[in-house]
C-alpha cells in the first residue's frame, strides 16, 4: 500500500445506485463511509451496480478503503491513479472485457504487482485458466459468500 495515497477530492456529481446517492467522478466510494490511507484499498469493478454492491456489502465490515468501477477504461483509469492493494474484478463486461482489463495491468510495469480477483458466474475450467494466463491470482464464481469473498480478499492482501 502507498503511504503517500491522497484522499479523493470527491465531487458533487452523485449517481443513484439502488436507491442510495453515491459519489460520482474518478471514483465511487461505495462502502466504509470514509478513506484511510492506512487500510489496504480494494478495486472493485463490474459494470453492473446490483453486483457492485453485493460485493460491497461483502466487505462493508472488513477493514479496506473499497473503490469502485463500472467499466474497464474506468478501472484502468482509477488503477493508474490509485494503486490499490487488490482488484476485484468482473470478466464479463461490455466493451473491454476482464480478461483486457487483467492483460493491461499485468503489462503495465506501475500496475503489475496488483493482484487480481476475478468474479464471475462462469465457472468452466477454460475460463479460470484463460484467467491465469492473463494474470489473474484467484477466481470467485457468483454467487458467492461473504466469507469466501473475505477469505480470499484477505489471503491475498497479505500476499501482497
Amino acid at each position: 500500500m502507498d503511504p503517500d495515497r491522497s484522499p479523493s477530492n470527491g465531487t458533487s456529481d452523485t449517481r443513484t445506485i439502488h436507491g442510495h446517492a453515491r459519489p460520482m467522478g474518478d471514483t465511487i466510494m461505495l462502502a466504509n463511509a470514509f478513506q484511510n490511507d492506512f487500510l489496504p484499498m480494494v478495486l472493485i469493478v463490474d459494470d453492473k451496480p446490483t453486483n457492485l454492491d453485493v460485493a460491497i456489502s461483502h466487505l462493508a465490515n472488513e477493514a479496506v478503503d473499497v473503490r469502485a468501477a463500472l467499466s474497464g477504461p474506468e478501472a484502468l483509469e482509477l488503477a493508474s491513479e490509485l494503486e490499490p492493494d487488490l482488484i476485484l474484478l468482473d470478466v464479463m463486461m461490455p466493451g473491454m472485457t476482464g480478461f483486457e482489463v487483467c492483460r493491461h495491468l499485468k503489462n503495465n510495469p506501475n500496475l503489475a504487482h496488483i493482484p487480481v480477483i476475478f468474479l464471475s458466474a462462469m465457472g468452466e475450467d477454460t475460463h479460470k485458466e484463460r484467467g491465469k494466463v492473463v494474470g489473474c491470482v484467484d477466481y470467485i464464481e457468483k454467487p458467492f459468500s461473504r466469507a469466501v469473498l473475505s477469505e480470499k480478499v484477505w489471503t491475498h492482501l497479505k500476499l501482497a
